[in-house]
């Protein structure tokens, strides 16, 4: 429920500072409660309800009347102004969600691409950059079957449950198995479920932390693109692949990779330098004890991009 506004409320909204989160506005109340919890208030004339925990997302759902953020719709009286400034903070973070998405998906897609091309470059074939599954952005796991997904299924005999896409409960059976192909059966057949498996999945998840923990790798590693593309890619694999020992990571993967990089760098550092110029800087850096010169180039097409790491132990030794 809002006022109506005046003459000359559009003026007035435009001098007023936009939202930069929901808890910028004097309308919410951020507190802690008796037992220790933080719970927030809305302050819009005739609500003052109180809810638990701190969600900006939820404050601002709950203003708005959002659908599907599992908060009640605000049954105060909000002025139009303020309305106006939520519906500004509303757009701009689903305008800062829709830039993520394209820019996560733009990275996979390099990602993808330039692995495309080691590959074909090592092996002798053409570039494959339409491998099916290859791109998938993290989401949340799904909680029912998808159409077409196997339901339940018993080993060796009776047939095979899909879900449809019209009703998650509706089941429409596969032909029977033809004699000559029903495969022998040793033992109690198992039922099983196409569904995700909780108990797979969680035990992927230790087997990722305990490998970032144990080597002391960063905790963001599992939201990286190249370790998703590296989960994407173990997808299409047999049971039976070994991955590629240091010297061959060191080697022709290493090659590889740093002379399609190099490429890349310097052809986007080229596209139009000739109108908008160039730029080089750099840094230096100590690496266990090595003493190390960064070279770095700089367009219009390329924010950074590393030229050349320069080894500069020998000027060291010599005293200059």
């Amino acid at each position: 429920m809002s006022n109506n506004s005046e003459n000359g409320d559009g003026d007035l909204a435009a001098e007023m500072p936009p939202l930069l989160e929901a808890w910028d506005c004097n309308k919410v109340e951020r507190r802690t409660a008796a037992d220790g919890s933080s719970v927030w208030n809305c302050r819009q004339p005739g609500c003052n309800k109180e809810f638990k925990g701190l969600n900006s997302t939820k404050v601002l759902a709950h203003w708005l009347g959002t659908k599907g953020k599992s908060i009640a719709k605000c049954k105060g009286t909000i002025d139009l102004l303020d309305l106006r400034r939520y519906k500004q903070l509303h757009n701009s973070k689903e305008v800062t969600k829709i830039d993520k998405v394209k820019k996560d998906t733009q990275m996979a897609m390099e990602i993808q691409d330039t692995q495309a091309e080691v590959v074909a470059s090592l092996t002798g074939h053409p570039p494959d950059y339409s491998t099916p599954n290859s791109i998938v952005l993290p989401t949340r796991r799904r909680k029912s079957p998808t159409d077409g997904m196997p339901i339940i299924s018993l080993l060796g005999n009776g047939p095979v449950g899909f879900a449809s896409a019209a009703s998650a409960s509706t089941i429409t059976m596969s032909p029977p198995l033809s004699a000559a192909k029903k495969p022998r059966i040793f033992g109690q057949p198992k039922i099983f479920s196409g569904a995700p498996n909780p108990q797979a999945e969680k035990a992927m998840d230790v087997a990722i932390a305990d490998l970032i923990h144990s080597r002391g790798d960063s905790f963001s590693l599992s939201n990286c693109p190249k370790f998703v593309r590296v989960l994407n890619c173990a997808k299409m694999i047999p049971s039976t692949y070994k991955p590629p020992g240091r010297n061959e990571i060191g080697g022709q993967y290493l090659d590889e990779l740093y002379e399609n990089t190099m490429v890349k760098t310097k052809t986007a550092l080229r596209t139009d330098s000739e109108l908008c110029g160039l730029s080089v800087f750099g840094d230096g850096a100590t690496m266990k004890n090595s003493p190390l010169v960064n070279v770095l180039g700089a367009g219009v097409n390329c924010p950074s991009g590393v030229l050349d790491i320069i080894d500069c132990t020998g000027h060291c030794e010599k005293g200059a």
